[in-house]
């Protein structure tokens, strides 16, 4: 079996639709996906949708942005119910959040001479979530810069000029929230994070599982956080992170993730989403 439990499409940030998402996924010959796009579930449906008649398992997931001590922290979700109303009526704010920073950021560009029209954001967001990866299109078709990763660069990006922060939730309020959809909260490639003494306090909060297996992951990353999984009884997961053309390369399936994984977060969800013990998975796996 081979999957990937960490997979973006055009519902958040990702340039793949889920649909393609769900065919790259099918001719690279994965058995299981999961669709974890930022603070939204519009991908899941589509993606479900396209897989029905495929050889190819759908998890419905979500990747909710946190913040804590002014740090970004990302918990994903999997085996959610998207359509928890808890969970869709904070995912309804945090919508209209993105709205607001984005129209404080387009002014923020006027200001240096950078005119981009709202509207036109929008439209390129279409049904989507609203993100900046949409401003940072508009900036490129607009001619200001060449690539979107220079929109990021030049004006967007954080500590930029023009960056405008936006209301998040904390990890106390993703995990709840992503437990009440009946789903398994996991805190995503921790090795990025770098604030392992934060993982205790988010297991008092209610985490269950732990990204070891992530594109930006070394083997001592692995090694490392396989050994924490262990000590608190944690669900492994993994996966790519694939956003599509967004970044240097196309990520999806690249990492290698140890079926073991999927079995374990099925029986989790199972027992109600308790944590499991993880000792069984201290084997020879090949790591990233």
């Amino acid at each position: 079996m081979t999957v990937d439990l960490h997979l973006h499409t055009t519902a958040s940030d990702g340039s793949f639709t889920p649909s393609e998402v769900v065919n790259k996924a099918v001719q690279l010959g994965l058995d299981v996906i999961a669709i974890t796009d930022h603070d939204t579930v519009g991908g899941i449906p589509e993606a479900k949708a396209e897989a029905f008649d495929k050889d190819l398992e759908v998890i419905s997931g979500i990747e909710l942005n946190t913040e804590l001590f002014d740090l970004e922290i990302h918990i994903l979700g999997y085996y959610i119910d998207d359509n928890n109303l808890a969970l869709q009526n904070e995912l309804k704010k945090l919508r209209t959040a993105r709205y607001d920073r984005i129209e404080k950021m387009i002014k923020k560009l006027g200001d240096r001479g950078i005119e981009i029209d709202f509207d036109y954001v929008c439209q390129l967001a279409g049904d989507n979530n609203l993100s900046r990866v949409h401003l940072a299109q508009a900036i490129v078709e607009r001619g200001y810069v060449y690539q979107i990763s220079e929109a990021f660069d030049e004006y967007i990006g954080k500590g930029c000029s023009s960056y405008v922060s936006r209301y998040k939730l904390t990890p106390r309020r993703a995990i709840e929230l992503i437990k009440a959809a009946g789903g398994i909260p996991v805190l995503a490639h921790p090795a990025l994070l770098e604030r392992d003494e934060l993982i205790s306090e988010f297991i008092t909060d209610g985490l269950v599982g732990i990204e070891v297996y992530h594109s930006e992951h070394s083997q001592s990353d692995v090694r490392h956080y396989k050994h924490l999984a262990q000590k608190y009884d944690l669900v492994i997961t993994g996966g790519s992170d694939c956003h599509g053309a967004y970044k240097d390369n196309v990520l999806l399936g690249s990492v290698e993730v140890p079926d073991k994984v999927v079995r374990d977060l099925k029986q989790n969800q199972r027992e109600g989403g308790s944590g499991l013990a993880c000792s069984s998975l201290n084997q020879n796996f090949n790591y990233l």
